[in-house]
């Protein structure tokens, strides 16, 4: 598979409007080692000027930020007051299979503070279920997991417990 260049990026972006692409982590028929054949990830933003990386998983079929628990899940990353430029946002669409190496690499060269939402993500991430609602680390990169917004629509005498994670979250941040 052949990686897009910079003048195609910026074509995609700057021509076509297009700030999301979804990318296939494994191609159907074939197995990559602790993942589920034809899982899908996608970003949002520009990780290099991103202040942090806000990181998703669906607990459902489809992308996270699809739908209903994308609409709360954007609204709770407006509640933290930054810029869309600040938001770097990774999402798959398997919640109970590690996330695919390219995300694990993004984290780990950026070594931005993340907001994780959902145990669930932060487990497929780190192989264990975290303290939720407190800072925590993985391999160097400091984070913070919170409710998934799928729990929150569910069981919405959670948002408040996920609102004073994110507090949390944003009081930590120190962007140096």
């Amino acid at each position: 598979m052949q990686k897009l260049n910079d003048d195609q990026i910026v074509y995609l972006r700057d021509v076509l409007g297009i700030d999301s692409v979804v990318l296939p982590f494994a191609i159907p028929g074939e197995s990559a080692e602790g993942v589920e054949t034809g899982s899908e990830w996608r970003s949002s933003g520009d990780e290099n000027a991103a202040k942090i990386i806000v990181l998703v998983s669906s607990e459902t079929a489809g992308f996270p930020l699809n739908g209903e628990s994308g609409e709360l899940t954007l609204k709770m990353i407006d509640a933290m007051k930054l810029g869309s430029a600040d938001v770097f946002i990774l999402e798959w669409n398997h919640a109970h299979t590690p996330a695919p190496l390219e995300i694990m690499q993004t984290l780990l060269r950026t070594a931005k503070p993340v907001l994780i939402f959902g145990a669930g993500t932060a487990r497929s991430l780190i192989g264990h279920f975290p303290a939720i609602g407190e800072w925590s680390a993985w391999e160097g990169v400091r984070f913070v997991a919170t409710e998934s917004p799928h729990d929150l629509l569910m069981r919405p005498e959670l948002k408040r417990v996920a609102w004073a994670h994110m507090q949390v979250f944003m009081r930590g941040l120190s962007f140096g």
